[in-house]
């Protein structure tokens, strides 16, 4: 380009053409409407037309001449002869040149094949091309060209009574090399001639375009514009994603930045595209950036999130796209608005698959912006996954960002949570050692840690109908850390620091389930209610029942373990000894005040008697159980169970 502009430098309504040209794709870029891809010099191989060529949205091409023409461009006739007194014919204007150029493509069928091209003469006012001919007749009669239904034959009858288009057929012929009315019919289809204005007019509508997205329109301006002056190449292009970086802290504060999952079902692809993430990256939107964004944003500016695809009812699942978006949806931060193309079905569907709750409030899931969108903005500039692996590694992906961003912030509050732990008992120091050593194998196993956070808000009894995925994200968060915790401070009091979060040695395992709320068991129908504390007898024994750990906490529960389990910590009723009593876990332990009053105390040996009162209490229990079972051996037929002595009276 650098070529052809420093021929122009001296002109500088070319430039501001061009920075025209380039602020309109531009504010359709950003504001995800249809723009052209590209603007470039030198590009095309068509002698005279590369001032500038734009690759349009669709694959086609415009090739632009700029002509800061205020006169006229010839004085002639329009029909070209031999100079007087000479020889030679009369000279050639800029314009026939230019024209002539297309006559002599478009007879040897170069520009007759894909991709179609399209031909604009940008001026700043119509003025003559011959003295017999204004460049508004040409103007016109190209736009009767592209008229649907018009044909040489009927260009021919109407010359036979129309002077301009003889006029038009004169300087075509004799000036610019054009054969016939087939010739020229073919070339007039695509020639498109602009009135800009002066410098100042087109300054005046570069500034109103700018001014929808930008503050300080004529700043940009002068960035574009010393941009094209300062990085044009002889073979190189421009694209807004380019340019946007430069001025992207002049965006209002008011104009939204987005990105939108296309979905195609033409192909079963999906394109992904958008302004959210920047413009600096080679590939549009990144997956890592996206949730980043969208869970963390750092720009000023409203994002929407946008997708035209239906609410996937048989794929909610962390290796479709559909099952992230909801995800990303679900924990999306307070400034971003969810735009889905029939929102109201994404909305019940996400509600039934959550109960209406992600596990920390009663109707949290209810707390998602939902604003109606009939279409989706797209831009030019977009990654597409246009093949079953690609589509699943990248759902795949998101899923992966998504769990290593919950991951940091659940790690830096359970850090918080350690700090807040009295320092001047032994139980700090064993507490921070275990989660250094926790930390250290959980930070370099990314399915670990997954694997962790997803137990947490899964309760064995809800089987595998619930989107348990959905539950783990930065507004789950607080809930996730106190559950890791309760963990930490359990297996330190158990008093093996090599533990592990689901094995706290002496051959225990440890589960901590760290929902507040949930929807209730598997086959019943689902309503969002306080974990444990707003269930039924029978709903809580199926709770316990199901859980394999032999240490089971609930770090959201206050109700003590003892009301839960109908019995004293000294004793155990017959009814809950018999073979045909649902199994429970060695230990079952509640955020409970008795629990909290031990923690606050921040020694080790307190809570440790504490969770013995536990274990003992259900240690009886199986004790009594066993010892059912043997004496039903030694007597079958026994049904009277006043007759089987307990461990408390052998």
């Amino acid at each position: 380009m650098r070529r052809k502009l420093n021929l122009l430098r001296s002109d500088a309504y070319a430039f501001h053409i061009a920075t025209l040209y380039l602020s309109e794709m531009l504010i359709g870029y950003l504001d995800g409407r249809e723009h052209h891809k590209w603007i470039g010099s030198e590009q095309g191989k068509i002698p005279e037309w590369d001032d500038f060529v734009i690759e349009c949205h669709d694959g086609s091409f415009r090739h632009a001449q700029v002509k800061r023409q205020t006169t006229d461009f010839c004085i002639n006739k329009t029909i070209r002869v031999i100079k007087k007194g000479g020889s030679e014919l009369q000279e050639l204007s800029e314009l026939d040149k230019s024209i002539s150029k297309l006559a002599v493509v478009f007879t040897n069928g170069q520009l007759s094949t894909s991709p179609k091209r399209s031909f604009f003469i940008e001026v700043p006012h119509p003025t003559q091309i011959k003295q017999d001919l204004p460049l508004r007749v040409f103007s016109d009669f190209c736009s009767e060209c592209r008229k649907m239904g018009v044909s040489a034959k009927s260009l021919e009858e109407r010359a036979l009574s129309d002077t301009n288009y003889q006029r038009i057929y004169s300087w075509l012929t004799t000036w610019c090399g054009f054969a016939d009315w087939q010739h020229i019919l073919f070339a007039a289809q695509r020639i498109h001639i602009r009135y800009r204005g002066t410098e100042e007019d087109v300054t005046e509508v570069i500034h109103k375009d700018l001014s929808k997205a930008f503050n300080n329109p004529e700043e940009v301006a002068r960035l574009i514009r010393s941009y094209l002056q300062d990085n044009a190449t002889d073979v190189g292009a421009t694209e807004p994603r380019l340019i946007a970086p430069l001025i992207d802290r002049y965006i209002k504060p008011d104009f939204p930045k987005w990105t939108t999952f296309w979905y195609s079902d033409s192909d079963i692809s999906w394109h992904i595209s958008g302004t959210a993430c920047g413009h600096e990256t080679e590939a549009a939107e990144p997956t890592k950036s996206i949730v980043e964004n969208f869970w963390r944003p750092t720009s000023r500016n409203m994002l929407k999130l946008m997708t035209n695809a239906n609410f996937p009812v048989d794929d909610l699942s962390c290796d479709s796209v559909e099952g992230a978006l909801v995800r990303l949806a679900l924990h999306a931060s307070r400034s971003t608005a969810i735009s889905f193309v029939g929102h109201e079905g994404w909305r019940v569907g996400i509600s039934k698959a959550l109960a209406n709750t992600l596990g920390a409030e009663k109707n949290d899931v209810g707390d998602i912006q939902w604003t109606k969108i009939d279409s989706l903005p797209q831009n030019q500039s977009c990654r597409s996954l246009g093949d079953d692996a690609q589509i699943r590694n990248e759902a795949l992906c998101m899923s992966a960002s998504m769990d290593l961003f919950t991951w940091s912030i659940v790690r830096a509050k359970v850090t918080e949570l350690i700090r807040e732990l009295p320092s001047d008992g032994d139980l700090r120091p064993a507490v921070t050692q275990l989660w250094q050593h926790w930390q250290k194998t959980l930070d370099s196993d990314p399915a670990e840690h997954s694997k962790l956070l997803l137990e947490i808000v899964h309760p064995a009894c809800e089987g595998e109908d619930v989107y348990i995925q959905g539950r783990v994200g930065p507004r789950t968060a607080d809930l996730l850390a106190c559950a890791v915790w309760l963990a930490l401070v359990i297996a330190a009091a158990h008093g093996d620091l090599n533990s592990t979060w689901n094995d706290i040695g002496q051959g225990n395992t440890l589960k901590t389930i760290g929902l507040r709320y949930w929807g209730g068991p598997a086959g019943s129908k689902r309503k969002a209610r306080e974990l444990i504390d707003e269930d039924s007898e029978d709903t809580v024994l199926e709770i316990l029942s199901k859980e394999s750990a032999s240490f089971l906490a609930f770090s959201q529960v206050r109700t003590s373990a003892a009301y839960i389990l109908k019995s004293s910590l000294a004793d155990d009723a017959l009814d809950q000894d018999s073979l045909a009593a649902p199994k429970r876990p060695k230990a079952l332990i509640t955020n409970s005040r008795d629990l909290s009053e031990k923690i606050r105390q921040g020694l080790i040996m307190p809570l440790k008697a504490y969770l013995a009162s536990h274990t003992k209490h259900l240690q009886t229990r199986s004790k009594n159980i066993e010892q059912t079972s043997r004496l039903q051996d030694e007597h079958p037929g026994t049904s009277d169970r006043n007759k089987i002595p307990h461990s408390n009276e052998v």
